[in-house]
């Protein structure tokens, strides 16, 4: 069975708008409950759909959360990019910080990992709804024609600590995010890994 994102089709008709219903009863539900009590069941009553419908169009509940995630950061701004890999990559790690300092902010990290789990696609599943910021890192580099460093290495080298840092209460608070001396490490760490293998 292929993942696909509902509603990607057919954007005026009825799929659209069930998914539309859907999206909203999930984001209704997590604000009240938090990310982790979110249920199909719940969503499906919330929306006015048969429970049926929502676990063909998203199987699992991780699944819906991942897809209502996506497209939140689908419609925020994009990324800047200016072609400057420091800056550019050091105002994202101060945005991936804001995101997952507040509460429940690491509720797309445990959505991936449990879609990973749970998904009848499983890491495929995970990686095909995190493409949309994927897609935004990829401009950074590019812009700055930075070929010695992929996407994957962001993940590693800038949202991994990061996420490890939230996981443990580690996250400066928003307004001190500019000042944060740890995430301008990452930043230089992503350039000093670009030179070093562009010196290869």
């Amino acid at each position: 069975m292929e993942v696909q994102r509902s509603g990607s089709t057919r954007p005026g008709g009825r799929t659209a708008r069930t998914r539309q219903a859907v999206h909203a009863a999930a984001r209704e539900l997590m604000s009240e409950l938090g990310p982790e009590r979110l249920t199909i069941p719940a969503v499906a009553e919330r929306a006015g759909v048969h429970a049926t419908t929502v676990y063909r169009r998203w199987q699992t509940a991780e699944a819906l959360l991942l897809d209502v995630l996506a497209e939140e950061i689908s419609t925020q701004a994009p990324l800047a990019v200016t072609g400057d890999l420091h800056a550019d990559i050091l105002r994202y790690a101060r945005s991936v910080a804001v995101a997952f300092g507040r509460p429940g902010g690491l509720a797309v990290v445990h959505a991936l990992l449990a879609t990973a789990r749970t998904h009848p696609r499983g890491v495929d599943a995970a990686r095909f709804f995190a493409e949309p910021r994927a897609e935004q890192i990829a401009a950074i580099l590019d812009a700055s024609q930075a070929v010695e460093i992929t996407v994957n290495d962001i993940f590693d080298l800038v949202v991994a600590p990061i996420v490890v840092w939230a996981s443990l209460g580690a996250i400066p608070t928003t307004t001190a995010v500019a000042e944060h001396d740890a995430l301008r490490r990452l930043a230089d760490n992503v350039v000093a890994i670009r030179n070093a293998r562009a010196r290869r």
